[in-house]
């Protein structure tokens, strides 16, 4: 799979937050919890305002800011964290969760 990225100058620095591969990775978390909630990108682009173009480009990576994953968080009813770990990470998480749960 290659995934062409415009590249601004602040990555090309390193001074960016979130490099290309943490978007890519942050971008499939991204559909996953759209799918996850049974929703097309249309209905999430209504969501919050935006085109439907605009959810492609960032569930593939491209255009994303850690003011929009926040937004995301919210509407997905995912913690932000969510977004970031593997999906071993999470994995785990549910795991614990319902250990935890257990003890209630």
């Amino acid at each position: 799979m290659n995934i062409k990225h415009k590249i601004s100058l602040k990555e090309k620095s390193g001074k960016n937050l979130i490099n290309i591969a943490e978007k890519v990775r942050v971008g499939k978390r991204l559909k996953c919890a759209r799918e996850g909630l049974n929703i097309t990108q249309s209905v999430l682009a209504n969501m919050l305002g935006k085109k439907q173009e605009e959810i492609a480009r960032y569930e593939s990576g491209q255009n994303l800011t850690m003011d929009y994953i926040i937004t995301l968080s919210k509407k997905t009813k995912k913690p932000l964290y969510w977004f970031f770990e593997t999906e071993e990470e999470t994995k785990h998480h549910e795991f614990l969760e319902t250990l935890l749960s257990r003890f209630k």
